[in-house]
């Protein structure tokens, strides 16, 4: 996940074109196969690149198999519930509990690792979303102060925007935080997906709303609409959109050529040929 995201023209006057010539084209064609659908009852989907899927709802976290076989379900009531989690490094899994403004680490098997780092006592009052990011660290974004902001693994600040709202010219009210490739993604139901460059620098914003989920593998960013499915090639800038195999999914996973969607009661797994 390598290249320079400052070089925007040829990459944004394409992006540019494609929203202007419609998505109906690429969305005929259907690159998913069926694998299987397990009932499951969650809030979020995340899987880690040995394949190890996990699922959050409420204050548990259920471990499954690539699969969806289970293997190890823990609960975190003194926590409260799970606003997201971030499990890039199998070894080190991110819980983050907003209610609480407390980030817990957990193994891989789900044992606390060390004590919550909490974001109200280091000075983050507002924050709406974290991740994980290179060497240990942690980005932030708090609302009270409209910025991102980066933590060591010894919970000291190495990178701070200006506010943002200055910067973008306009109110983020982040749905999801993520790094990928040395670059920094805060996604937007109502505004799109913002890119940062390994700094926080902002460097271009994807305009498309209505996103419910977003992940990422190898050189490519996935998010979904309700009926949508676009694939973002980081490495050429370029998007392509594809109509979901199913309705009413809410949270999408992806690891080598398969996706995960969530809905209601079920997991459904797919094959997918891009």
């Amino acid at each position: 996940m390598s290249s320079n995201l400052v070089r925007t023209d040829k990459p944004l006057i394409a992006f540019v074109v494609f929203l202007l010539s419609g998505l109906s084209s690429n969305a005929q064609s259907n690159p998913f196969s069926w694998v299987s659908t397990r009932p499951i009852k969650a809030h979020g989907i995340e899987i880690d690149k040995l394949g190890n899927i996990y699922t959050f709802y409420d204050e548990k976290v259920d471990k499954l198999g690539s699969d969806g076989k289970p293997i190890k379900t823990d609960s975190f009531k003194k926590y409260g519930a799970i606003h997201s989690m971030d499990v890039s490094n199998p070894l080190k899994i991110m819980v983050y509990f907003e209610e609480l403004l407390q980030i817990v680490f957990l193994d891989n098997e789900l044992g606390v690792r060390g004590s919550p780092v909490e974001l109200d006592f280091l000075g983050y009052p507002q924050t709406v979303a974290a991740c994980l990011s290179y060497d240990n660290g942690i980005w932030l974004f708090d609302k009270s102060t409209f910025q991102l902001t980066r933590l060591d693994e010894n919970l000291r600040e190495t990178n701070s925007t200006s506010n943002l709202m200055q910067v973008i010219g306009s109110d983020i009210n982040p749905l999801k935080l993520f790094e990928s490739n040395r670059r920094l993604y805060l996604t937007d139901p109502d505004e799109g997906v913002f890119i940062f460059d390994f700094y926080g620098t902002f460097s271009r914003k994807i305009p498309v709303k209505g996103i419910l989920s977003i992940d990422f593998f190898g050189r490519n960013v996935y998010f979904q609409t309700a009926e949508q499915l676009f694939v973002y090639d980081e490495e050429y800038g370029e998007m392509t959109a594809f109509e979901l195999p199913i309705k009413n999914s809410t949270y999408l996973a992806v690891h080598k050529n398969k996706i995960y969607l969530l809905s209601q009661n079920d997991l459904h797994i797919f094959n997918v040929n891009l």
